[in-house]
C-alpha cells in the first residue's frame, strides 16, 4: 500500500543487470497467458532436455487463438533455433 494514499499501491522492482529505460515496459490488464511452447514437437523437447525454455504470449481474454495464429511463425523459428546444433 502507498504510505500516503491507502487506495493506491506502490510497486518497485530492480534488474540484475544495467538496463536502459527504453528497454523497460509495463502493461496492465486482464491478460491471458498462452504457452507457445505447444508448437514444439515432443522429440524437440527431448533434444533440448533441461535447456528447454517455455515461450509465453499474452493476450486479452478470449483472443488466445488469434495470438497463436499470429505468433506461430516466430514461435517455430525460436524453437528451431533452440534445437539446432551449435
Amino acid at each position: 500500500m502507498d504510505p500516503s494514499d491507502a487506495t493506491c499501491k506502490t510497486v518497485s522492482f530492480s534488474t540484475a543487470s544495467v538496463t536502459s529505460a527504453n528497454q523497460i515496459g509495463f502493461a496492465i490488464g486482464p491478460f491471458e497467458d498462452v504457452d507457445l511452447s505447444d508448437f514444439r514437437e515432443l522429440d524437440d523437447d527431448e533434444k533440448l532436455g533441461t535447456q528447454a525454455v517455455r515461450i509465453h504470449g499474452y493476450c486479452l481474454p478470449g483472443r488466445a487463438m488469434e495470438l497463436r495464429n499470429t505468433c506461430m511463425p516466430i514461435a517455430k523459428v525460436l524453437l528451431q533455433a533452440g534445437t539446432s546444433p551449435a
